[in-house]
């Protein structure tokens, strides 16, 4: 996810800023500096990648509910319960599970 963010950040011509971190404790630090090396980038790099997979994140439950919902759109009639359906369903492997 973060490359195309990033990548769409950069072809709009982003603005970049500079954020300092204090009171990172030195144990974080160390597996931030790990992790980086592990994937042959610089510190600042893997913390903006992570800190883009994190922001576009839902943040609750109910956020990502929302997003699905937006995407799908409304409900559709499809012409049946599905719910009755899943019932019949049930109702059959219970019936041809009984001797």
């Amino acid at each position: 996810m973060h490359n195309s963010m990033h990548a769409a950040a950069m072809a709009k011509g982003a603005k970049k800023v500079d954020l300092q971190v204090r009171g990172m404790p030195a144990d974080l630090r160390r597996k931030v500096a790990q992790k980086a090396a592990r994937k042959g980038v610089s510190m600042s790099k893997y913390v903006i990648e992570a800190l883009e997979d994190e922001v576009v994140r839902p943040a609750t439950l109910e956020d990502w509910f929302k997003e699905v919902s937006e995407l799908l759109g409304p409900p559709r009639d499809l012409g049946f319960d599905p719910a009755d359906s899943v019932r019949a369903i049930r109702d059959a492997i219970e019936k041809a599970s009984r001797p």
